[in-house]
Order: structure tokens, then C-alpha cells, then sequence
């Protein structure tokens, strides 16, 4: 939802049910807009801004007192250029990169949980089922199902990468050998 306004100084605002939608949110979790705020929106928010290039917040539209809709600002952070000394004492300049982590194989859970989720995701709709033909004209129950059989493909898995964090995919954490 970021990227499509990103740079934008007057991004529409985005109806508080259609918002709630698109980020997967079912009618009865986080009701209470200090909840939605406190658990939803400000740690997506913190964790974009420390993850990618770009900086996100937000505006609430009231009606009144009562909150209907966020406007959703986004910039791309300026890069940030280091100087490198290699062995030949010479100075070159090096971008700092984002690295992509890959996604590890997925249990059968994980892959019964996350085709639903992203099945029900309102960026996954729009970019993989409105754009692949392997969805298109197929029913609801039939995307679902071919959804999950794609998960089993790691390919598939480390594509839809992107969608699978905005749906709760977390990477697994180290062990630590004691």
C-alpha cells in the first residue's frame, strides 16, 4: 500500500474498514482504535522504517472525534553512501544494500496457514491472483487450493516472499548452542 503512493505529498485516504481489510484484520480483532494503533499500525510502521529504504507514517481523517481513515505518507530514505579502503589503499564508494533472506521449506501447518492468509490478503489478490493466468477464471475454493500446492514450491515460496511477511511470516530465529 506504501509503494503505490510513495513520494506522493496528498496520498488518498483509506477508509478505516477497507484498510482494516487489506491488512487481514477479521471484524472482531484489535476493535478499539488504541489497540489497532498500538499493536497493528505503529509496529509495521517502526519495523518498515528499520527494514527497507523507506520512510512511512501516517494520518488519521476524522469525522469529528471519531477516527475513519489513514492517509498513508511514504519517501524513499536518501541512500547512504560509506567509503571503503581496499587493499590497494584506493577509496571507492559502495551503496548500502538490503539483502533478501530466503524463505526455509514450509511445514504442512505453515503452508494450511499462510494459503489462507494470503488468500485473503488484499496486495496477494491484486498482484499474483489479478496477474498470473494460472488464477484466472478458476473459483474461490479452487485459487485456495492451488495457492497451497504452490507453497510446497520453494521457488514459489521465496517469490511471494514480499506477501508472506505482510501476512505474518516471521524467519526463524537462531539457536543459540549452549
Amino acid at each position: 500500500m506504501l509503494m503505490q503512493w510513495i513520494g506522493n505529498r496528498n496520498p488518498p485516504t483509506i477508509k478505516l474498514e477497507d484498510f482494516r481489510e487489506r491488512l487481514g484484520l477479521a471484524g472482531d480483532q484489535y476493535e478499539t482504535m488504541s489497540d489497532f494503533k498500538k499493536r497493528v499500525l505503529n509496529p509495521s510502521l517502526a519495523e518498515i522504517n528499520l527494514k527497507t529504504n523507506i520512510e512511512a507514517e501516517y494520518q488519521q481523517e476524522k469525522e469529528g472525534v471519531k477516527i475513519v481513515g489513514f492517509k498513508l505518507i511514504s519517501k524513499y530514505k536518501k541512500t547512504i553512501k560509506k567509503k571503503v579502503i581496499d587493499v590497494n589503499k584506493e577509496v571507492k564508494s559502495e551503496e548500502k544494500t538490503q539483502t533478501s533472506k530466503k524463505i526455509p521449506a514450509l511445514s504442512d501447518a505453515q503452508i494450511e496457514t499462510f494459503g489462507d492468509k494470503l488468500y485473503k490478503n488484499f496486495d496477494f489478490k491484486r498482484d499474483v491472483l489479478g496477474q498470473d493466468s494460472l488464477f484466472m477464471g478458476k473459483s474461490d475454493d479452487d485459487c485456495k487450493r492451488l495457492i497451497k500446492k504452490l507453497l510446497a514450491d520453494q521457488n514459489k515460496v521465496n517469490e511471494w516472499g514480499k506477501h508472506m511477511l505482510a501476512v505474518g511470516y516471521c524467519y526463524p530465529q537462531k539457536q543459540n548452542k549452549s
